[in-house]
């Protein structure tokens, strides 16, 4: 990526469970900017929740929490990304989601999983 370039995350669909990050439950029916995420590497979408890798390999989740799939150590769901605080300070290479769990890559080959 040339250094004048941005990566940006856009969404769309259905959000009954704040799973575009949107800070909202309203569905969309053309793609919009996720706002306010620093420097995306890679998104992955689960049933009705939502991951993000940054670049620094942080992990933001988002939507539906009912099995804990979130990360965020309760069952509550979120309509924005937030921080998966367990995993901070880990590098984070790639995420995977299911219907209700979720897994983590680090960069030193560790799996991390969650959820149902």
């Amino acid at each position: 990526m040339a250094p004048d370039e941005q990566r940006l995350v856009y969404a769309w669909g259905g959000n009954a469970h704040g799973q575009l990050g949107m800070g909202d439950l309203a569905d969309r029916l053309s793609p919009c900017l996720l706002p306010g995420v620093p420097e995306p590497a890679a998104v992955c979408c689960g049933d009705y929740h939502s991951a993000l890798v940054t670049s620094g390999g942080a992990l933001l989740t988002w939507g539906s929490g009912d099995a804990g799939q979130l990360g965020h150590g309760d069952a509550e769901s979120v309509a924005m990304p937030r921080l998966v605080r367990a995993l901070d300070g880990i590098c984070i290479r790639a995420v995977a989601c299911g219907s209700r769990h979720t897994l983590a890559l680090t960069a030193v080959g560790e799996v991390f999983a969650w959820g149902s």
